[in-house]
C-alpha cells in the first residue's frame, strides 16, 4: 500500500510540473504576442532597415524544359534576422530558449523569387519560425521552383547552361528591407540529390539577390 502511495505521489508530481512548464509557456507566448503587430517591420527606429540573411539550399533539379525555356527545382530557402520585440530572459521562464511561430503569427520578409513561372507564382511552404531568446528568427521554407531559364541547346549533348534565381522582397526597397548573402557557404549543396542529364558546375553570387547556377 505505502508502495502504491508513493507511485501516486510521482505521478502527481510530474503531472503538476507538466502542467506549470506549459503555463509557463503559454504566458511566454502572450508576453511577446502582446501588441505585436506581424505587419510591421521589426525595428526600433522608423528609419532603420532590416537585415535579412539569405541561404540557399539546393536538393535536387527536377526539370530542365528546353522547349519552354524553364527549369524546375526543389530546394529550400534559408532566412534569419533579428526581431528586437522577441527577446526574453530564460532565467525568468523555465529556462525556455526558443519557441515556434506559425509564419502568421510574426513579421516575415515578404522575399519572392522575381523570375518564376509556377502557376501559383509563390511556391514557399508557409512553415513555422524558430525564434531564440536572443530575437534571433530563424525560417527554413521548403518550395518547388519553377522559374524561366535562356537555355541554348547548340552544343548538346555537351551543352552548359546558366540560370538565374533572381530573389527579392516584393514590397520593400533595401532601405527597408536589407537582402544579404552573407557567404557563398549560404548556398548549400551537402544534401543535393545528383540529376542523371545536368550537372552543377559552379555557383556565384553577381548581386545580393541574384543566385547563378551552371549546369552542364
Amino acid at each position: 500500500m505505502e508502495h502504491y502511495s508513493f507511485s501516486v505521489s510521482i505521478l502527481l508530481w510530474f503531472l503538476l510540473r507538466l502542467s506549470n512548464g506549459a503555463k509557463v509557456e503559454r504566458d511566454l507566448y502572450e508576453l511577446l504576442l502582446n501588441d505585436y503587430n506581424a505587419t510591421i517591420r521589426p525595428v526600433q527606429n522608423a528609419r532603420e532597415n532590416v537585415t535579412v540573411y539569405m541561404g540557399l539550399s539546393l536538393q535536387q533539379i527536377i526539370d530542365v524544359n528546353e522547349k519552354d525555356q524553364e527549369v524546375e527545382l526543389n530546394a529550400w530557402l534559408k532566412f534569419n534576422w533579428t526581431d528586437p520585440q522577441l527577446r526574453w530572459n530564460p532565467e525568468e521562464f523555465d529556462g525556455i530558449t526558443d519557441l515556434r511561430f506559425k509564419k502568421d503569427q510574426l513579421w516575415t520578409p515578404d522575399i519572392l523569387l522575381y523570375n518564376s513561372v509556377a502557376e501559383d507564382f509563390n511556391t514557399i511552404f508557409p512553415t513555422n519560425l524558430v525564434v531564440y531568446y536572443n530575437g534571433i528568427v530563424n525560417w527554413i521554407p521548403p518550395g518547388v521552383f519553377q522559374l524561366s531559364c535562356r537555355i541554348d541547346v547548340t552544343w548538346f549533348p555537351f551543352d552548359e547552361q546558366v540560370c538565374f534565381m533572381k530573389f527579392g522582397s516584393w514590397t520593400y526597397h533595401s532601405q527597408k528591407v536589407d537582402l544579404r548573402f552573407a557567404t557563398e557557404n549560404d548556398f548549400d549543396l551537402s544534401t543535393y540529390m545528383e540529376n542523371g542529364e545536368w550537372t552543377i558546375k559552379g555557383i556565384l553570387f553577381p548581386y545580393i539577390y541574384i543566385v547563378e547556377i551552371f549546369l552542364g
